[in-house]
């Protein structure tokens, strides 16, 4: 679909809405795919989440694929539902709430 993280469009733009809706700002978190386009799993981008997990960030696994991945790699991670899923879920204020849910056990209640 040519459609990344970074273009803000579809799922992106759903999670970058509940999240500017939390004012978190763009320059506090970094998004990045665990799987390549071809399905094949990103062991490099893995080993950075790994360090920067070990540093302090707190990693979100979005969708069970990511979770999978991050469980693999022994990655503590906060589990939340990809912004692309379907049904009841895919309703813009249910979302939102539910990254604030996720976000707020974690302590990093940002309203």
């Amino acid at each position: 679909m040519n459609v990344t993280w970074q273009d803000g469009r579809l799922a992106a733009k759903v999670l970058f809405e509940a999240l500017a809706a939390l004012k978190i700002t763009e320059d506090v978190y970094v998004v990045v795919n665990a799987y390549r386009d071809d399905g094949s799993l990103d062991v490099s981008i893995m080993e950075g989440v790994q360090t920067l997990q070990g540093q302090g960030w707190l990693v979100i696994g979005m969708g069970k694929k990511a979770q999978q991945a991050l469980t693999l790699f022994g990655i503590p991670h906060r589990p939340m539902i990809h912004p692309a899923a379907r049904g009841k879920i895919r309703r813009r204020e249910l979302y939102h709430a539910h990254v604030a849910g996720v976000l707020k056990e974690q302590g990093h209640d940002q309203g």
